[in-house]
C-alpha cells in the first residue's frame, strides 16, 4: 500500500505539474504536429527519463537544497537565458516551410532529453512537494526504494501528459491547415512569456 501511495502521488503531481505549457510539453506536441506521433512518443520518453532523474536528485537532497536559498535563485536566474534561446530557435524556425520533416528515434529521443534537462524549474517543483509531503508524513524521504518508486511514478505520469499534448496537437493542426504555419511563432511567444515571467521572479528575489 506504501509503494502504490508513493507511485501514485509521483504520477499524479508529474501529470499536474506538466498541464501549464512548458518546455517539454510545447516541444513534444510541436514535433507530434510537424514529424507525426510516433516522433512525438519517442520525445516524451526522453524527456520523461530526465524528469525521472531530476525528481530523484530532488527528492534525495530535498532537506539540503530547502534549505539553501542561493539555488533556488541560480536556478531561477538560469532558466531566463534557456527561455530566450528557445524563443529565439522557435522564433527562426517560424521562417521555414512548415513541411512534415521525417525524425529518427534517436533523434526524439535525445531532442526529450535536451529539452528536458534545459528544465530547470522541475527541482524547485519537486523539492516544494517533497518538502511538504514529507512534512505530512505521505511520503517517506528516508526511504531509498521508496523514492524510487515515487520518481517511477513521475516518469509515468510526465508520458501520459505529454502523450496526451502530442494528441491534442495532431488535432488542432487536422482541424487546421493554418496551425502549422502559425506554431512555431506561437512556441516562440510562449518562451518569451516564461523569460519574462522568470526575470520577474528574479528581480523579486533580489530586490
Amino acid at each position: 500500500m506504501t509503494w502504490l501511495i508513493h507511485f501514485g502521488l509521483g504520477m499524479i503531481l508529474s501529470f499536474i505539474g506538466s498541464i501549464p505549457f512548458g518546455t517539454i510539453n510545447v516541444a513534444t506536441a510541436e514535433t507530434a504536429i510537424r514529424q507525426g506521433f510516433r516522433a512525438s512518443v519517442w520525445v516524451a520518453i526522453g524527456a520523461a527519463l530526465i524528469e525521472w532523474i531530476q525528481a530523484l536528485i530532488s527528492l534525495k537532497f530535498a532537506r539540503i537544497l530547502a534549505d539553501s536559498p542561493v539555488i533556488g535563485q541560480v536556478l531561477t536566474w538560469a532558466s531566463i537565458p534557456v527561455f530566450i534561446g528557445l524563443a529565439i530557435y522557435f522564433y527562426r524556425r517560424g521562417n521555414q516551410p512548415p513541411a512534415r520533416v521525417k525524425a529518427t528515434r534517436a533523434q526524439g529521443f535525445m531532442k526529450g532529453v535536451i529539452v528536458s534537462s534545459l528544465n530547470l524549474l522541475a527541482f524547485p517543483y519537486w523539492i516544494f512537494y517533497a518538502i511538504y509531503l514529507s512534512s505530512i508524513e505521505l511520503i517517506d524521504l528516508d526511504d531509498n526504494l521508496l523514492i524510487c518508486v515515487f520518481s517511477l511514478g513521475v516518469l509515468s505520469g510526465t508520458i501520459l501528459i505529454l502523450l496526451t499534448y502530442a494528441r491534442i496537437g495532431i488535432y488542432a493542426s487536422s482541424k487546421s491547415g493554418k496551425v502549422l504555419r502559425y506554431l512555431a511563432p506561437t512556441v516562440a511567444t510562449i518562451f518569451a512569456l516564461l523569460a519574462v515571467i522568470q526575470t520577474v521572479r528574479a528581480l523579486r528575489s533580489v530586490l
